[in-house]
């Protein structure tokens, strides 16, 4: 299987999950929070649906 998810050298990579959430704890204010919260986990079903269409040999857009 390719790997649908396109990654960017613009930014790192978090070790793992927990180190991601300590990045976004550590932004300023709660809204900076939520907001990053948001984001990621748009990103994260974005990814999941990628990989799930992948797997089913859908487009992105065709998957559910």
């Amino acid at each position: 299987m390719n790997n649908p998810i396109p990654r960017s050298s613009l930014f790192g990579t978090p070790r793992d999950l927990e180190a991601l959430d300590q990045q976004i704890r550590s932004l300023s204010t709660e809204q900076e929070r939520a907001l990053a919260y948001t984001y990621t986990m748009l990103a994260f079903n974005l990814a999941h649906k990628m990989v799930e269409a992948e797997k089913a040999g859908l487009s992105t857009s065709e998957a559910v």
